[in-house]
């Protein structure tokens, strides 16, 4: 800027009245003298708080995504494996723990191909099926129910 006199910006945090820390872009050009001799410079300050809250609310709203779909398929998975083996839910999480740290992948791609390759490929007997559907079905009394029967 003070050699070529070209435009610039730059970007600052600056603090505001209240004590708040505020992301700036200084965007400006040089002002010269009739022989071009640079004497100021002139332009604005751009409050870039919203632009950057929307940026970092993006980047939250991207990792909860991703991390609500990671933890589906590893509840998938801990669901199936209680079911066929008869374990608890943290019996089940070690087993997936231990399969990712044997192959050196994570968690939710061991989890994720376990869910894939087991709905691609069991088949549940009717028996178990209409036994589940009992179940399934079968009217619940609430907990307050259950709590006035007892009185």
């Amino acid at each position: 800027m003070l050699t070529n006199h070209a435009p610039f910006s730059s970007r600052h945090r600056i603090v505001d009245t209240s004590g708040r820390v505020r992301p700036v872009a200084v965007i400006a050009h040089s002002i010269t003298d009739a022989t071009g001799r640079a004497i100021g410079t002139e332009g604005f300050y751009l409050d870039l708080t919203d632009a950057e809250m929307a940026v970092v609310q993006r980047r939250v709203d991207d990792q909860v995504r991703a991390f609500r779909d990671s933890i589906g398929v590893i509840e998938q998975a801990k669901g199936m494996l209680m079911l066929v083996y008869g374990v608890n839910a943290d019996r089940a999480f070690d087993v997936l723990r231990w399969r990712s740290q044997q192959e050196n992948v994570k968690i939710r791609d061991v989890a994720a191909a376990l869910v894939d390759e087991i709905q691609a490929g069991m088949t549940i007997e009717e028996h178990h099926r209409r036994r589940l559907d009992e179940i399934v079905l079968r009217p619940r009394r609430s907990s307050e129910d259950a709590s006035d029967a007892v009185h």
